[in-house]
């Protein structure tokens, strides 16, 4: 995608209208979409509460009380997000929420959080700030009790927050989160360069926790460096999660009982016109991508297919998991804009 002038595009019945180059979109309703310091707000009166990184607005297509947002970062990322405007109106009561948390005011915080909690359900943002406002007024079923729809919809993404973060720690002596702590507890072993083995299984929450590097440059043409983090995975390539290479992450990770896993690389690619294909002989597995689908068969039997970006980089297979890990090189856009990695798992029955 390119940079380009603000674009609403109106559904039938809808209002929005454009203001400005890129910067502003009216929604209707009162609610307005602003480019301020490179962050993209809502706005209704004096509120306002950020959205994401953006610096234009390409396009806001309103219908149904629901926005389309599509925006722009210096050509480098892209945010795309669909909100109705209960969830519009969620981040506005967030932020003011917030605004009362870092006052020390957390019975009114924790009354903003729930409010905006249910305006937006499907948000897990107020839940973890209305646990973290109760948990330091002294209130550790209330705390426990709002993060509860998120501890089981999604217990691993719950933990995870709940113990890289100051205010959600101490909840972590909980049963309803020592519950999701195996016996015996994982040996992953982590440094600044990411995972020891680069990938670490946990058998009890069947996810995976892989290491990611980053190329960074900027418009100066500078050399690039190399920024690292660790992704945690589903075996079925949802991401749960990424967390800095540090020893905090090796102390979650271990809690949660990742260890180590058993595993096999790809043979290197062997590329013609139509498909690449990289075999895994061990296995007995090969993998073969065309037409950005890649397809895990043995013998003549597709066992399983994900969807890829561009020409896979490194194959492997993690036996302990049984599943097929395809990691390749994203292109962020012109030069100067950092270079990522994708992943895709293809499960093996």
């Amino acid at each position: 995608m390119r940079l380009s002038a603000l674009v609403v595009v109106l559904a039938i019945g809808a209002t929005a209208r454009a203001d400005g180059p890129g910067e502003r979109a009216v929604l209707g309703d009162g609610y307005e979409l602003v480019i301020d310091h490179h962050q993209l707000f809502v706005v209704r009166g004096k509120q306002r509460a950020p959205l994401g990184r953006a610096d234009t607005i390409d396009s806001a297509k309103v219908g149904h009380r629901r926005v389309q947002i599509e925006a722009e970062a210096a050509e480098c990322h892209s945010l795309s997000l669909e909100l109705g405007f209960d969830e519009l109106e969620a981040h506005l009561v967030n932020a003011a929420a917030y605004e009362r948390h870092v006052h020390h005011d957390y019975a009114a915080a924790a009354t903003g959080f729930a409010r905006a909690a249910a305006l937006a359900p499907h948000w897990p943002i107020p839940a973890y700030n209305l646990a973290s406002a109760d948990q330091l007024r002294g209130d550790l079923d209330g705390a426990i009790a709002a993060l509860a729809p998120w501890l089981a919809k999604h217990p691993l993404a719950t933990y995870l927050q709940v113990a890289r973060d100051p205010e959600l720690r101490p909840l972590l002596a909980r049963r309803e989160l020592a519950a999701l702590r195996p016996s015996p507890a994982g040996t992953a072993k982590v440094d600044a360069g990411g995972i020891i083995g680069s990938i670490a299984y946990s058998p009890t929450h069947h996810a995976l926790a892989l290491t990611r590097s980053y190329g960074s440059g900027d418009m100066s043409g500078q050399s690039p460096s190399t920024l690292t983090d660790i992704a945690i995975f589903d075996t079925g390539g949802n991401l749960i999660a990424t967390l800095p290479p540090d020893h905090a992450t090796q102390t979650v990770l271990d809690e949660l009982g990742f260890s180590p896993a058993s595993v096999e690389q790809g043979s290197s690619l062997d590329n013609t016109a139509e498909k690449s294909t990289s075999k895994l002989p061990k296995a007995k597995l090969y993998v073969v991508i065309k037409d950005s689908i890649a397809r895990a068969f043995r013998g003549d039997r597709e066992l399983g297919h994900a969807e890829i970006s561009e020409h896979f980089a490194a194959v492997s297979y993690v036996e302990d998991a049984r599943v097929v890990v395809i990691s390749w090189a994203e292109s962020g856009g012109p030069d100067w804009c950092p270079e990522g990695e994708g992943t895709a798992m293809i499960r093996i029955p």
